[in-house]
Parts: C-alpha cells; structure tokens; sequence
C-alpha cells in the first residue's frame, strides 16, 4: 500500500519511519521544502537509546502533493495548524482519501468532516517522541497507536499488531479512548506549561497535583467521565514523569500551544451546558498570556 504522512515534526517522523522500515510505500508531506529536500537526501533516522537507523522515504513540500501517491494518509499536524490546514487540504486532497487523524485535543474531525471530508479515522498516539532535527526524531518512550476499527486499518494496522516498538490497536470505541486522552491531557499539559515543570513534579508538588485535580474535576463534570479517569492522569504522571509536555516544549520555544482544543474546548462545552468552569478558565487565560509573552520576547 501506499499512504502519506502530512506534518514532519516529531510524530510525524516517527509514524513515517515505522510504515517505511515495514516496507510500506511512504510520502511525507513537508510543510517547507528545504525540510522535504533534506528528507530525500538524508532519509528519516530514528533515535533510541544508542540504537540508531535510517529509511529512505519520498518526501515532498506541500504544494506538489495529490491525493493519487497515497491511498490513505496519517495526519500529524499540530491542532494550532489545523484549521489552515483544511483550506490547504480541500483544494490538495480528494475528499473521499481516508484521513488517519492523529490530533490531540477535540474539534478538528468536525472541521474535516465541514469541509466535506468522508473517511475520518481517528487515533491516539501515546508515543513519548522528539524531533531533533529536520531528518532525525528520538523515540523517548514506547506507547502505541489506538486506531478507529475500519477495513483499512486492518490492512495498514497489521504488519504493527504485535510489533514491539511501535504496536498498533484497533477499537471499536474509539471515542472513550480519545475521551482518555483527552482528560489526560487537558489536566497534565496546562499545570506543566504554566509552572514551566516536568510531569513527575505534580507527584512530588502536593498544590501542583490539586491545581490538576481541580482541572481534571471541572473537564470530566463536561465531558461526564467519572472519578476512575483520574487514575488514569496518576499512571501517565508516574511513567512520564520525566517527560517534559508537549505544550510546556511549546511555550519554551515560543509557539503557540493547544490550549484552544483542550481548556479551551472544555470552556466552550461548559458554556453550552451551563456549568461553571473558573479553574479552566483561570488557567486557559495564564497560557494565553504565556503565548503572548513568549512570542514577543
């Protein structure tokens, strides 16, 4: 088969190496062409402890790709890129392409689906991984990827069944395990990034784990999860716990975070519901300014 992976960052990467490395026919697609360039000349090596190797996928800048090289793609751009991305994407893909979607955060299946898009497929990536140069991607930690269970899964997804590093999962559910990630997420990413700490510090910090639980309480009473799902948040601060989030790596280098698809979703779902969420909304207005502050320096 033949497939893309739209966004070269550290997910990107990674999915693109794994499908190569099993023979799978691979296009990335490059938001800049330099990186593209660098991609055919270098290939895609992957970082792992001291193991080191390299595939040698096609890449291409955005600009030149068609729907007809790829018969599915896995989308891994940042939901901060998204809503642009859809422009790009209705007047470059065929509606009808299935779209592996591999976003944090709510609200871009519906942008997609907006715009006239057929096939979503979401997925959950729990991989710790960092881009370290255009052409080379460190796998800091082993998870997998959760995918929505559809006939083209099933054939994309099985040469990763029972693969050691980097395993793929089908569910029938896929909406409880996004909504596990999610609250994950939009509990752990927002405290980090504000009080600038690694995930372990909310285990050793007994005011930075209530500041999560508050956010954790508030983001299930909208989404109705119950309690169980905060030993979920526990469990991925003790694996991680030496992990920096991806949103406090966003706001050392002065980009813009995914606030607006974790506290931000859960502020607008609040709203419609009428529930009170002044934590979120505390915290969400603090990366704001965080955004602002680290864009101008």
């Amino acid at each position: 088969m033949k497939i893309m992976v739209i966004g070269a960052g550290a997910v990107g990467l990674l999915t693109a190496f794994y499908f190569q490395k099993a023979q799978i026919d691979v296009t990335v697609v490059a938001r800049r062409k330099v990186q593209a360039e660098k991609i055919n000349r270098e290939g895609i090596k992957l970082l792992s402890g001291d193991h080191q190797e390299s595939v040698y996928p096609k890449a291409v800048p955005a600009e030149e790709i068609k729907s007809a090289e790829a018969e599915a793609a896995f989308v891994a751009l940042k939901q901060t890129e998204f809503s642009s991305w859809v422009l790009w994407a209705k007047s470059h893909l065929d509606v009808t392409l299935p779209l592996v979607l591999l976003q944090n955060g709510e609200g871009h299946t519906e942008k997609l689906r907006d715009a006239g898009f057929t096939e979503l497929i979401r997925a959950i990536v729990t991989h710790g991984a960092m881009r370290e140069s255009d052409t080379a991607v460190r796998h800091t930690g082993k998870g997998k990827m959760t995918a929505e269970d559809t006939s083209i899964m099933h054939l994309l997804g099985k040469p990763f069944f029972k693969h050691a590093d980097f395993p793929i999962q089908l569910s029938k559910n896929i909406k409880a395990e996004a909504e596990r990630k999610f609250i994950v997420n939009v509990t752990v990413n927002p405290v980090t990034a504000v009080y600038g700490v690694r995930n372990g510090e909310l285990l050793a910090n007994e005011s930075l784990l209530d500041k999560a639980y508050q956010l954790f309480t508030e983001a299930a009473g909208v989404l109705c999860l119950d309690e169980s799902y905060w030993r979920d948040v526990l469990n991925v601060l003790d694996i991680t716990a030496d992990n920096c989030s991806s949103m406090l790596v966003d706001i050392q280098v002065g980009r813009r975070t995914e606030a607006d698809a974790l506290t931000g979703y859960v502020i607008a779902e609040a709203e419609k519901q009428k529930i009170a969420v002044p934590h979120t909304i505390e915290i969400h207005n603090q990366l704001k300014q965080l955004e602002r502050r680290e864009r101008i320096d």
